[in-house]
């Protein structure tokens, strides 16, 4: 969560502490709506704090700049210097920086502070009792894990804050804005709009593949398996063992999760234009990618980075990336149409046009199937090598 962070923690103080707020003046009504969005933003100043330290942004939830113990010793620590503030000052300076105001802004501080904690429960995980536990909490992403293609602004995730964030400026609307009629028409359309996305995006995550986690030894959800500070999904090699993911592999395991994934009956968009594929659909690609990442040898970061290596002149798709990597590395070899060959199990399969552009990608599953998405597919299933073969293509090249 990053939008809704300063917008939830203002709803949240505003509610627990409407009556105490309600007494203070307006201008002071305005410093402590201020002070909550800013409290609610302040534990992700770590995003900013760790690089400084070589500790990547991603691992900012590890740290105890994102504990609410920590954050609860501060209120206590600010509690104190208040108290002893309230002592020392001269009748001036206490009738401005008065104990209702003071006491409502501390409250402000906790109150925030532990609703950002709790918004990040809801679509991550936090480690609630560090340094007592390590142990990560979680709410929606223990049944609502994200998909691995989708992008974050088409994920549930995002239209929870959507919604929260509409519900922020009608808030902030009525209470320091002129009632004008057009912003009440605005801010219903608004609130109605983040619902009916928020509808579309749970329904499309109840239909699509979605694993984006990949686990350490111990079982937790971790975004650097190898500690080596890349993001798993960016890591051209997980294990530190000099060879790429894409090779470095057990064909057996990967053959079996292409299967597994393609028996699942899940969303699946030959067109990578369509709506089903922008909120998760898989196609043959996607299929073989995710069989990758389901075994810890995620790809992607490595035909990135083989694109960089080559300059291309244009950003390649990742299917020809995947076909030039294969290719480049000869390790592939053309499958002769005019005879019947017996292909095995795990050849990875690229339908090529007379360009020799990728038109598809397979995978063979068993003795007479294989993983693939066909233009016709709605839902994920495996296919005879039989209809493979009937779609358009010019040639077709296999692993070796």
């Amino acid at each position: 969560m990053f939008l809704a962070h300063g917008p939830i923690s203002y709803l949240a103080n505003e509610i627990i502490q409407k009556k105490k707020i309600s007494h203070l003046k307006f201008h002071e009504q305005l410093l402590v709506s201020i002070l909550a969005i800013f409290f609610g933003i302040l534990p992700d100043i770590d995003l900013l704090i760790l690089p400084m330290f070589s500790i990547p942004q991603f691992s900012h939830h590890n740290y105890f700049t994102h504990a609410p113990l920590f954050y609860l010793g501060l209120w206590l620590l600010l509690k104190l210097n208040v108290y002893i503030f309230d002592r020392i000052v001269n009748k001036k300076t206490s009738a401005v920086l008065h104990h209702d105001l003071m006491d409502v802004i501390l409250n402000t501080f906790l109150i925030a502070t532990m609703t950002h904690f709790l918004a990040d429960t809801l679509v991550g995980g936090i480690m609630l009792l560090y340094p007592i536990s390590t142990f990560k909490f979680t709410i929606l992403s223990s049944f609502m894990i994200p998909n691995l293609f989708q992008q974050y602004f088409l994920l549930p995730d995002f239209a929870i804050e959507l919604v929260l964030c509409s519900l922020f400026f009608i808030h902030i609307y009525k209470k320091f804005f002129l009632k004008n009629i057009f912003f009440d028409v605005l801010k219903y359309f608004f609130v109605s709009a983040s619902a009916v996305f928020l509808f579309v995006t749970v329904f499309f995550s109840t239909q699509t593949y979605n694993k984006s986690y990949m686990y350490d030894n111990n079982g937790k959800a971790n975004y650097d398996v190898d500690m080596d500070g890349l993001n798993d999904k960016k890591d051209m090699d997980i294990d530190n063992d000099g060879i790429d993911n894409i090779v470095d592999i057990d064909l057996k395991k990967l053959t079996k999760e292409v299967k597994d994934i393609s028996e699942s009956g899940k969303l699946a968009s030959f067109d990578t234009g369509s709506i089903q594929y922008m909120f998760g659909g898989f196609n043959s690609y996607r299929l073989l990618s995710q069989a990758y990442f389901n075994i810890s040898s995620p790809i992607e970061g490595v035909l990135r980075n083989t694109e960089k290596e080559r300059e291309y002149w244009t950003k390649l798709e990742y299917p020809e990336l995947l076909y030039g990597y294969f290719n480049a590395n000869a390790l592939l070899k053309e499958l002769d149409l005019t005879q019947e060959s017996v292909l095995n199990i795990g050849t990875l399969m690229f339908l090529l046009d007379e360009s020799d552009k990728v038109v598809n990608i397979a995978l063979v599953v068993d003795e007479d199937s294989v993983g693939v998405v066909l233009p016709q597919d709605r839902q994920l299933k495996t296919h005879t090598l039989q209809e493979l073969f009937e779609s358009k293509y010019t040639s077709v090249k296999v692993t070796k």
